[in-house]
């Protein structure tokens, strides 16, 4: 079936669904709403990932895996710890993570797209979707410690790996401790590396209580 074929099909019948996990999840062809995946902070906005598996909405969280480096910028102190576990230790088959605010694939690629509802996208919009994660260095690298942080050392991780258009989908607002973050109006098209589509559409950041870390939004699978 071709793409066009999906999407008008799609929006013909359209049932926006909710997939939470006491209801029944929609048909393939279906657009759905994952809401406020995510994961509560504890040692800090970037120590964790929350993988998500597209076509279900299934997500798991996990402490990141890679080699922490720490420094100390008065005394010039190395350290590096590698941590335990490792993506083998994710069970459902995921398509993206979350860390905070950035965004990554499971070797995948995006694009971000003129359209900003997914019955607006055209079928050509989808042939070069190859925009594909990496991994940042020098002063784009986060704080993964804010423990540490707190005590003058500087930390962050060999597995800062992030998607640039999913990482960009959001806009930082305001100052601590009132930051807020706004969604661009954009759909985000997704080619997982096994080759199928997926549309995204990302509205809110936060959960019901006003927490950061939390997405909703929502999903059409194409073919």
């Amino acid at each position: 079936m071709y793409i066009k074929t999906l999407l008008l099909a799609a929006f013909a019948a359209f049932t926006l669904a909710s997939c939470d996990k006491d209801e029944d999840k929609p048909a393939p062809s279906q657009a759905k709403t994952y809401k406020n995946v995510g994961m509560a902070l504890k040692d800090g906005a970037y120590g964790s990932w929350t993988y998500v598996n597209l076509a279900t909405g299934e997500h798991e969280s996990h402490p990141d895996f890679g080699t922490w480096t720490y420094v100390n910028p008065q005394t010039k102190e190395v350290k590096r710890e590698q941590k335990p576990g490792s993506l083998a230790d994710v069970k459902i088959k995921w398509d993206i993570a979350f860390r905070y605010n950035l965004v990554r694939t499971n070797d995948g690629a995006t694009k971000l797209l003129s359209a900003t509802e997914f019955a607006q996208v055209k079928p050509e919009e989808l042939k070069d979707v190859s925009v594909k994660d990496t991994i940042a260095t020098g002063k784009d690298r986060v704080l993964v410690d804010f423990f540490k942080m707190r005590q003058g050392v500087v930390s962050s991780t060999s597995n800062d790996v992030r998607n640039p258009v999913l990482s960009s989908v959001f806009t930082r607002k305001g100052q601590m401790p009132n930051i807020t973050y706004e969604a661009k109006p954009n759909v985000v098209a997704l080619r997982t590396k096994d080759g199928r589509h997926f549309l995204l559409k990302f509205k809110s950041f936060s959960n019901n209580a006003d927490k950061n870390g939390f997405y909703t939004f929502d999903v059409l699978q194409v073919k």
